[in-house]
């Protein structure tokens, strides 16, 4: 955590681990790479190979694995490695200064290969209310949708489909649009209650709810 505030370029690099892996492995991940390779710093990423990074984050002797795609990150990384070294200075905190509308952080981290809309949304809502920055539009911040979300907004009603099941694609947008009208003021704020519950109380196994006995309307993948 120390980490991730006293440096942005770990915040960014957090956020391209956050992809098919659970989330505090993926926060954690940023730490653990510096630690094995001994610095974080983009100028050096830019400069490898694909598949430089790739013994540094598979499994290593007593150590974990710090992502299952290991050749996929490493690209990612020096991919928005090169993007920090040519549009903002090697600097993360140059894409999200104090005063930024939210919505420009958003489509600046969406040029990042393996950042959507979830991550970016999460990204955005994170910087203002975990890492102190300044953001404007706070009303532009969408909820971000993943399996989670998806599921409570079906489970509860917040979103009313006819009886089978949908994939969180298909809900995607009447999700964000529900939100939008629920919290006008800041609809991204929704999304970690709803996360929490999804993952912990409402998931797709067990739910301690109604839906106990009856076919989750979300489907699998």
């Amino acid at each position: 955590a120390k980490l991730l505030i006293k440096n942005h370029n770990a915040v960014l690099y957090g956020a391209l681990f956050d992809y098919l892996w659970p989330w505090e492995k993926a926060w954690e991940a940023p730490y653990l790479l510096k630690s094995r390779i001994g610095h974080l710093d983009p100028n050096r990423f830019a400069t490898m190979g694909p598949q430089s990074l790739v013994p540094y984050l598979q499994r290593r002797s007593h150590e974990p694995a710090l992502h299952r795609f290991p050749l996929t990150l490493s690209k990612r990384i020096i991919d928005a490695s090169k993007r920090l070294v040519q549009h903002y200075g090697s600097n993360a905190a140059s894409i999200w200064p104090n005063g930024t509308p939210a919505i420009t952080v958003i489509n600046r981290l969406e040029e990042f290969e393996g950042i959507k809309q979830k991550i970016s949304r999460v990204m955005a809502r994170l910087l203002g209310t975990y890492f102190g920055v300044a953001l404007t539009g706070w009303d532009k911040i969408d909820i971000a949708v993943d399996r989670h979300v998806a599921r409570v907004f079906l489970r509860t009603g917040l979103v009313r489909r006819n009886s089978g099941t949908y994939s969180v694609s298909e809900v995607q947008n009447e999700i964000i649009q529900k939100a939008r009208k629920e919290k006008p003021e800041f609809p991204g704020s929704l999304d970690e209650g709803a996360f929490e519950i999804g993952a912990e109380w409402c998931t797709n196994e067990e739910a301690y709810c109604d839906y106990r006995s009856e076919p989750c309307p979300l489907s699998a993948d």
